[in-house]
């Protein structure tokens, strides 16, 4: 049986996730050529044929706990057992796992209590299996916390985190809040680093399409022009038909400053909020909505061809600023704060969570019209000084 690297987190949903993929099956190829790279992942198994037909990747439906828990004794096999659990179901696991080298974790942010219980226990899965299986398991450059879980279910969640996770070879962080949360369950194996993606200076295609022709229809884009890129999930924290205001407003005042306005989707869930910005100018010749599914490689190169965008994807601005276009951000969360600070572009950073005021986001978007150029040779200089860094290199496979 082939050697396996196992990356867990992965998937094709968005841009980021995609990215964070493609990352790691590229530095996975050029260091270890000889393993297998295998998805872990339930949502992109129902496309399994589709996905190895296309990438140099196979991809397994994530495990059931009782597997790691059969491999230890005590009470954690005893309640294994009591699930129904027994030694023919163990033997195909144990076959495959036996059969790994490494697991890589890139889910970007998916353990907190923000999230519902069955996520963060799915999350930990990969976690468990590295432990019993004795596996280096890296959780690459991610957002976590905060840990505040609640009831029954919360205590099992801390119980596997202080079991499981904090075992693992090294957790790195992206940001200083989520390395605290994990310092404080207990967790001594914690590094803060940048994201992959940004950290990433190129992704050789061959090394991820089983075929590298692309006949894709290059998008035209006029000159002067911004991408408005939004996100669904800031819908949790802003009333919608403010956010549609919103950008009501900003598209209008890009309209009159002279721009051609993009509307851009990052990600499957944002096609409803695409469509319906797009709709309310519908008149309009200045504005325009790409709803083609490119991949992460293509979304780099359209966000190259703009002045500067209105992102509210994570990696929309990651994808962004490593082609240096300049973003005005309308962000939810701790990582958009330090991924703004970072490039020296706090300035422009709206936080959907606040009460939003339409003045001082048309302040900031007009700021930005004017110091775009300014911005980009910025971010272009702070970008040198991410991408020395490389976490890859701290990554030590099974002997």
């Amino acid at each position: 049986m082939s050697r396996k690297i196992i990356v867990a987190g992965g998937g094709f949903s968005n841009k980021g996730a995609e990215a964070m993929l493609f990352v790691c099956m590229d530095e996975i190829k050029k260091r270890w050529p000889n393993h297998e790279i295998v998805l872990l992942s339930q949502n992109e198994y129902a496309k399994k044929e589709e996905i190895e037909s296309k990438y140099y990747l196979k991809v397994k439906s994530a495990f059931p706990l009782e597997g790691a828990f059969y491999k230890e004794n005590g009470i954690s096999k005893v309640f294994a057992k009591l699930k129904g659990w027994n030694k023919d179901k163990q033997k195909q696991i144990d076959d495959f796992w036996n059969s790994v080298d490494l697991v890589l974790d890139i889910s970007g942010y998916a353990l907190g209590s923000n999230w519902n219980y069955d996520f963060s226990i799915v999350y930990l899965l990969p976690f468990a299996y590295a432990k019993v299986y004795r596996i280096p398991i890296y959780a690459m450059p991610q957002s976590y916390g905060p840990f505040n879980y609640k009831g029954k279910k919360g205590l099992f969640i801390e119980y596997l985190i202080r079991k499981y996770l904090t075992k693992a070879s090294i957790l790195f962080a992206r940001e200083e809040k989520g390395k605290r949360c994990l310092e404080k369950i207990g967790a001594r194996n914690v590094r803060l680093a940048s994201d992959i993606v940004l950290c990433n200076k190129s992704i050789d295609p061959h090394n991820i399409y089983t075929s590298c022709d692309d006949n894709t229809e290059k998008q035209i884009i006029e000159a002067k022009s911004v991408a408005i890129i939004p996100n669904v999930q800031n819908n949790k924290h802003t009333e919608y038909q403010k956010l549609l205001d919103l950008y009501r407003n900003i598209v209008n005042e890009l309209i009159k400053s002279g721009f051609h306005v993009y509307v851009v989707r990052h990600d499957r869930s944002d096609a409803t909020v695409c469509r319906n910005i797009a709709d309310m100018f519908k008149t309009e010749k200045q504005v325009t909505l790409i709803d083609k599914d490119l991949d992460c490689l293509g979304m780099s190169e359209l966000l190259s061809k703009f002045e500067f965008a209105i992102a509210s994807r994570f990696h929309s601005i990651v994808h962004a600023y490593k082609v240096g276009t300049p973003c005005l951000a309308i962000g939810w969360a701790e990582k958009y704060y330090n991924l703004l600070a970072m490039f020296e572009q706090s300035n422009y950073m709206i936080d959907a969570r606040e009460n939003v005021e339409n003045e001082s986001v048309i302040q900031k978007l007009l700021d930005m019209t004017q110091k775009y150029a300014i911005e980009e040779k910025i971010i272009q200089s702070k970008l040198k000084d991410v991408q020395k860094e490389n976490v890859f290199e701290s990554i030590i496979i099974k002997p």
